[in-house]
């Protein structure tokens, strides 16, 4: 009796309190055969035991006195490039708006947001070559060849041959001008901007089969641009595009860039687009009448260059010319634009998006696209029925 009276009292007192249990650890195991304090987990208060165990030091530190130190810091804000001064938001955002340009730098390629708050699209990017589609075949490289002389005269260098087998002739396409710039020839332009005129020939540049070197003046297009190129905004046609230099009549601007696709896909692509959503499509038909033909196309919608946001004009100052370094291959070739009259800084670039001309007279259509180039010569309409007409007839068929 007088056991169970001990165990009774001491456990009233633990459920008070587990002091006894920590001062007298001994009796309350005799009694009941443990303390109930695990060996491995303490069961004290966490503020108690943390205290318990800081240093003297650690509990009289006062945490607003402490220093850090940001040396490590300063070096990470280095190595981001960060200026030490505050950046301004609309700088930031700048910056971001004007990233995809800085790989397409040499000269500088540059967009400018002056007129509204319109931006590029956002799922576009920027390319310097062609991407080229899965299913597109090209001519081996195998197949390519290049010319023998050291010197590329007009008079014997077969890259400037055209014609057929027995009805060969050298045609001179580049000039040097006294400055040294190489420019497409007066001759070369007058025949290639004729609609389906006589004597135009594409452009054969010297390829790495050549025996020429880089120096070699019929190496133009394959160099790449050579003038600065800025995407701005007009006031009454989307984004266009210009130069902070002057170009001269026949000088390289920039190619006509995007995904080479074939016909199939083209048409996969053109069926799930929206009714009136715009198009950038070239068709690679140069070396081919045949309309029946299964044509690779050139697709800048969401990869292309500079010369995607050209306008048109009919009174264009560049225009579009064939450009080939594989002999061999007629499917895939480069769209060269060159200038074909002297354009000042700042003009705006603008194509002819109807080549090939047409009649001002046509009937009217709920596809005719009307012309807003304001020229003395606006033939009135930009582009007969085209796409939208090829999607309808896919899908009503």
């Amino acid at each position: 009796m007088q056991l169970k009276a001990e165990k009774d009292s001491i456990l009233v007192q633990l459920q008070q309190s587990t002091k006894l249990a920590h001062e007298k650890p001994e009796l309350v195991e005799r009694l009941f055969g443990t303390t109930g304090f695990s060996e491995v987990f303490s069961i004290a208060d966490d503020l108690k035991f943390m205290r318990s165990v800081a240093s003297k030091k650690k509990k009289a530190t006062e945490r607003g006195s402490i220093k850090l130190e940001i040396g490590s810091l300063s070096q990470s804000f280095d190595r981001l490039n960060l200026r030490k001064s505050l950046i301004h938001p609309a700088r930031t955002a700048r910056d971001i708006l004007t990233r995809p340009f800085e790989e397409i730098s040499n000269p500088p390629l540059t967009v400018s947001y002056d007129l509204n708050d319109t931006r590029l699209p956002g799922k576009f990017q920027f390319i310097d070559r062609y991407i080229i589609g899965s299913k597109v075949k090209r001519a081996p490289a195998s197949t390519n060849s290049g010319c023998d002389c050291t010197d590329c005269a007009l008079s014997t260098c077969k890259c400037f041959t055209k014609g057929s087998k027995g009805d060969e002739k050298q045609v001179e396409v580049y000039v040097r001008r006294p400055d040294g710039i190489v420019v497409l020839s007066d001759e070369y332009i007058a025949k290639g901007i004729v609609p389906h005129g006589e004597g135009r020939h594409e452009i054969t540049e010297c390829n790495e089969f050549c025996r020429c070197g880089d120096d070699c003046w019929n190496r133009v297009v394959c160099k790449g641009r050579t003038v600065p190129l800025e995407i701005f905004q007009t006031e009454k046609c989307g984004f266009g595009v210009r130069s902070s230099k002057d170009i001269v009549k026949g000088q390289f601007i920039e190619r006509y860039l995007g995904e080479v696709v074939t016909e199939t896909e083209l048409e996969i692509r053109e069926d799930a687009a929206e009714e009136h959503q715009p198009s950038y499509i070239y068709t690679l038909d140069w070396f081919n009448d045949d309309l029946n033909y299964k044509f690779n196309h050139v697709d800048g919608m969401y990869f292309g260059g500079a010369m995607r946001f050209a306008n048109h004009s009919c009174n264009a100052n560049a225009w579009c010319f064939p450009v080939q370094s594989h002999r061999k291959d007629k499917r895939v070739y480069d769209l060269a634009f060159f200038a074909i009259k002297d354009i000042k800084a700042g003009v705006e670039i603008r194509i002819d998006y109807r080549p090939d001309g047409g009649a001002d007279d046509e009937k009217p259509s709920e596809d005719l696209v009307r012309c807003q180039c304001g020229e003395e010569n606006c033939r009135g309409i930009l582009w007969k029925p085209g796409v939208k007409t090829r999607r309808r007839r896919r899908r009503e068929g």
